[in-house]
């Protein structure tokens, strides 16, 4: 006869429990995803705000952090947003770091709802609740700081005041110039309301192009293979052996023609 201990099956239940339990530091995969995608938004962030008249890139970024929302847990999406915000901070500056917090927020949200598949619905009403928030954070930045509401508001006075210029050197559009400047000089009167309108506006259509470039990747996702090998193995014993020393190891995957990790040479203690 064997004989057993009474906590042996709660020590099996536990860890059991706590193999299927994810762990709480980034596995090798999660980390792999977040720094390439982080890299790609800040790329991308930082192409729209140097190069003038692209703004319209900032529009895919919530791509990435889409794609991380929808196949990773939300520890893995603010590790992305982490990384990628901090380095178009170094490199663009706030303007940077505004684009990729912004686009990470919406992506993220974006990326969940597809996960959980609730459909366009949801991303309309995401995107309204988005623009809300951001729109009340704004206003309230601007009621406080008194300096930056004048720069802003003179900002867009001249971007308005381009714009009439350019319209009035047509003669069909000179009557719309005037009331496209009437209408602004109205609206900044009631400038809370311009506002929070430009923020539930910009939130729509990004969570809305985020959705609909998210799906077309999902789509030409699933006929791509997961033959990675970067999954931690479920291995509880002594880590050996060390020390190890590696010269020129390389990475190919199964049928390949190249190696997808250059020659590596390196010391493990």
């Amino acid at each position: 006869m064997t004989s057993t201990r009474p906590e042996a099956p709660a020590e099996h239940s536990a860890q059991t429990a706590s193999r299927r339990r994810p762990p709480r530091s980034l596995t090798p995969v999660e980390m792999a995803h977040a720094s390439v995608m982080a890299a790609l938004s800040s790329a991308l962030a930082i192409l729209s705000v140097v190069i003038p008249f692209a703004g319209g890139l900032s529009l895919l970024v919530p791509v990435p952090m889409g794609l991380l929302g929808y196949r990773y847990r939300l520890r893995v999406l603010l590790a992305a947003a982490f990384a990628a915000s901090t380095v178009a901070f170094l490199i663009a500056g706030i303007s940077g770091f505004m684009v990729v917090l912004n686009c990470a927020y919406v992506g993220g949200a974006t990326g969940i709802i597809k996960r959980r598949g609730w459909g366009m619905p949801m991303v309309v009403v995401a995107g309204t609740v988005l623009g809300v928030l951001n729109g009340l954070w704004i206003i309230a930045i601007l009621i406080v700081l008194e300096r930056l509401r004048t720069l802003v508001f003179e900002a867009m006075t001249a971007n308005v005041d381009g714009v009439v210029s350019l319209m009035s050197k047509f003669e069909p559009f000179r009557q719309a110039a005037a009331d496209v400047r009437a209408v602004f000089g109205l609206a900044l009167q009631y400038w809370p309301v311009l506002i929070m309108a430009y923020s539930i506006f910009s939130m729509m259509v990004v969570s809305l192009v985020g959705w609909w470039a998210l799906s077309r990747v999902l789509e030409r996702l699933r006929g791509v293979p997961d033959v990675h090998k970067l999954d931690s193995p479920a291995e509880t014993g002594q880590v050996a052996p060390v020390p190890v020393r590696l010269r020129e190891a390389r990475f190919r995957y199964p049928g390949a023609d190249h190696d997808a990790l250059a020659p590596v040479s390196l010391e493990i203690e």
